[in-house]
C-alpha cells in the first residue's frame, strides 16, 4: 500500500517524493516496528501518575502561575520545565481514540487484544436481554479470531473496540492539566472522563494544584446529542 501511494504521488508531484531511503534507514524502521505497539499485561486498571519528574521547587516558584490562573486559559508553554508526568492506565480502544488527539502529549499506540477483558461500562449500559447473550458472543468472536491463525498486529483489526487496551502516556505538567480539563467533562464519553478525573484527582492530591474541572461531570446533558464534526461553509 506504501508503495502504491508514493508511485502516486510521484505521478502527480513529478518533483517530490523522488528521494531514495537508504536501506539502513529500511532496516532500522524494521526495528522500531518491533517496539511500536505497546502492551502491558500487567498495566493498572485505575490511572498511575508517576511524579518523580517533576521539580518541587521549580514548581513552587510558579506557585501563583496556577493559584491565578481563571477557567479556561491554558498555562504558559515555559512552565513544562517544572518536569513531567508518566501515566499507566487501562482504557477501551474506542475511547484512546478521542484521547490520542492530544498531540501535546507522547502516547504509545496500544496493541488492542483480549487480554484485558471488554470494558465494565459497556456491559452496565446494555440492555439486560443483550447483555445476558454478550458472554456467548465475546466468546464466540474470540473463538472465530484464534482459527485465524493471524499474528497480534492483524488480530486486533477483528477486535471489538469496547475491550480495554494497556495505555502510557508521558507529558509535562502544562499538557496534562489541559488534556485533564478538556476530558474531564459531561460531554466525554463516561469511560475516559473517569480516566482523566482520576488523573486530575492526583495531580491536586499530589502536587496542590487547583484544576478548572466540570464541576459536574456525570450531570445529562441534551448538548452531548449536538456535538457533531460538519464541513464549514
Amino acid at each position: 500500500m506504501a508503495t502504491a501511494i508514493q508511485t502516486a504521488l510521484q505521478k502527480h508531484h513529478p518533483h517530490s517524493f523522488g528521494q531514495s531511503i537508504p536501506e539502513e534507514t529500511e532496516a532500522y524502521q524494521e526495528v522500531v516496528a518491533e517496539y511500536y505497539y505497546y502492551h502491558d499485561p500487567d498495566c493498572p486498571g485505575q490511572p498511575v501518575v508517576d511524579f518523580r519528574g517533576i521539580d518541587r521547587r521549580e514548581l513552587k516558584r510558579f506557585d501563583d502561575l496556577f493559584r491565578k490562573r481563571p477557567p479556561k486559559t491554558g498555562l504558559p508553554k515555559f512552565v513544562g520545565q517544572i518536569g513531567t508526568l508518566d501515566i499507566r492506565y487501562q482504557l477501551d480502544y474506542g475511547s484512546f481514540r478521542d484521547i490520542q488527539r492530544h498531540r501535546a502529549i507522547t502516547q504509545r499506540l496500544p496493541l488492542l487484544t483480549l487480554d484485558l477483558g471488554f470494558n465494565q461500562w459497556y456491559r452496565d449500559n446494555l440492555p439486560e436481554a443483550v447483555r445476558d447473550k454478550l458472554p456467548d458472543h465475546l466468546n464466540l468472536i474470540a473463538h472465530t479470531i484464534d482459527k485465524l491463525q493471524i499474528p497480534p498486529e492483524l488480530r486486533q483489526y477483528f477486535i471489538p473496540i469496547g475491550y480495554n487496551t494497556s495505555n502510557r502516556f508521558t507529558g509535562d505538567l502544562p499538557a496534562v492539566i489541559y488534556m485533564v480539563e478538556i476530558r474531564d467533562s459531561r460531554f466525554v464519553h463516561p469511560t475516559l472522563q473517569q480516566v482523566a478525573h482520576q488523573i486530575g484527582r492526583q495531580i491536586t492530591r499530589e502536587l496542590n494544584i487547583k484544576l478548572n474541572v466540570d464541576p459536574e461531570p456525570n450531570r445529562f446533558d441534551t448538548k452531548r446529542g449536538e456535538q457533531d464534526i460538519i464541513a464549514r461553509e
